[in-house]
């Protein structure tokens, strides 16, 4: 006899395996204590379990159903916490970037803790944005033409009356303009957007600015 389970309870199943992973030994000041990015990464790995991802400056660990820590663990990955992880009112304000939470290593930013969120698929941006992801694609695209130059997909009386009647694209707007995004044209790819359960579609790394890209990565 096959037993076929729902979405809901494969999903309860795997939260339930990644909660009891998480090692009631974990502590962020301890984290925090140890000096060498490979003592960190050793720590998160024997009290957090493996990995949920990996890129060339931080590794991202699951903390429970709501926190995840992102490690950083080169210089780079520390100058994009920084980055991503410091406050700033204003760009909290606009909902576009998954919540940064107070255990967060405000003094060094060897690590942050942010929001989980799931993927976002090209699908929810009809439901959360009120157009198309390809629709959405043009609009990104005049974005960067307004702050680089170039042609823009969508005329420029039309792009307005977006930004003037859409919130979260008028947050999307500013955020392009004034945040000095190293390359935004990485917001054209879906890989780079999340679902939050408060906030909806938002960008799942703002940690990659114009002076980290051209010290770290140009």
């Amino acid at each position: 006899m096959i037993i076929r389970l729902t979405e809901e309870q494969l999903l309860s199943i795997i939260n339930k395996r990644i909660n009891e992973a998480i090692s009631e030994n974990f502590f962020f000041v301890m984290l925090k204590s140890i000096r060498s990015l490979n003592g960190r990464l050793k720590y998160c790995k024997e009290h957090l379990g493996l990995p949920i991802g990996k890129g060339s400056s931080r590794v991202c660990f699951q903390l429970d159903d709501d926190r995840i820590l992102k490690l950083a663990i080169n210089n780079k990955g520390i100058a994009q916490n920084e980055v991503e992880g410091r406050p700033d009112c204003y760009l909290d304000s606009m909902d576009i970037k998954p919540t940064v939470f107070d255990e967060t290593d405000f003094d060094d930013y060897l690590f942050i803790v942010c929001e989980y969120v799931l993927p976002a698929n090209k699908k929810d941006f009809p439901k959360m944005i009120g157009m198309t992801w390809n629709k959405y694609v043009d609009f990104v695209k005049t974005c960067i033409c307004q702050r680089k130059g170039g042609t823009p997909p969508i005329d420029w009386e039309t792009f307005r009356n977006i930004i003037e009647n859409n919130e979260k694209l008028h947050s999307i707007n500013d955020y392009i303009a004034n945040y000095d995004t190293a390359d935004a044209g990485d917001l054209c790819y879906i890989r780079n957007y999340g679902l939050s359960k408060d906030k909806g579609i938002v960008i799942l790394d703002t940690g990659l600015d114009d002076e980290v890209y051209r010290k770290y990565y140009q």
